[in-house]
């Protein structure tokens, strides 16, 4: 399952290895300046006894060791923050984080079916032989995203007899996508982690541009990559493909 708590999750186990890794060089680096530092201090101090110089290398040792320290606190301040929040997690550029998109077969009427992580199921609209059908397949929970009016029939009543979680969040409001309905939508994903849901509208269209718009709002995803992940979930109309980039440009100004 795609999410912002993964996200927040990579940049906290990469700030840690990352202060794991700084702790080890600082270790080996200061290791290394006192082994130099005695070899040379004894070399000068040849005349004296051993005892004097080790009063003066303890001395001159300490001093040394604060200025080091001090040194190299300085660069690990400065390094840590661009080492947590470089693509390690490829949210910036999509390198890394993966989006498993794979076409299945059909789910009754629905000829078109991409699923997405191996548990949401994008699709078009299903027909009542097909929703009544749904929990013999394996179905927890349904995710229109129609407006009211769009279905001829009653769907809700339909899903809810059979057991399933029912959700009508509609995506779009007078032709463009609404934040509200974006953010709503990833919450009741989240809230059915590990279900199997059909996520669904009239062809597909929709379904897929929320993945765009999610993909480049949470995610931080750039245009044109979150632009072809909706177009490979699904996504084949130019006027909604316009939509899409009209919301992710609006979420730039």
């Amino acid at each position: 399952m795609f999410s912002t708590d993964k996200f927040y999750k990579n940049q906290v186990l990469t700030l840690k290895y990352s202060y794991l890794f700084y702790l080890t060089f600082l270790l080996c680096v200061l290791f290394v300046t006192l082994i130099i530092y005695v070899f040379s201090l004894k070399n000068i101090l040849i005349p004296y006894s051993y005892l004097e110089i080790y009063q003066c290398a303890a001395s001159q040792g300490i001093v040394m060791i604060r200025k080091l320290l001090l040194s190299l606190s300085l660069v690990i301040l400065i390094a840590l923050p661009a080492s947590a929040y470089t693509p390690a997690s490829g949210h910036g550029n999509g390198k890394e984080h993966v989006i498993d998109l794979k076409k299945e077969p059909a789910i009754g009427n629905i000829t078109d079916v991409v699923s997405l992580h191996g548990s949401i199921y994008m699709a078009g609209q299903p027909d009542e032989a097909t929703l009544n059908d749904l929990k013999n397949m394996g179905f927890d929970v349904v995710l229109n995203i129609r407006a009211d009016g769009e279905i001829p029939f009653d769907e809700q009543a339909i899903v809810e007899g059979h057991g399933l979680a029912y959700y009508n969040i509609p995506l779009l409001k007078d032709g463009h996508i609404q934040d509200a309905s974006v953010t709503a939508l990833h919450k009741a994903i989240e809230e059915n982690k590990d279900k199997k849901i059909l996520f669904h509208c009239g062809s597909g269209n929709r379904v897929a541009s929320w993945l765009g718009a999610h993909l480049a709002r949470d995610m931080n995803y750039e245009t044109e990559t979150a632009v072809s992940y909706a177009k490979q979930a699904g996504m084949t109309k130019a006027a909604m493909e316009k939509i899409l980039r009209a919301y992710i440009t609006s979420l730039k100004e």
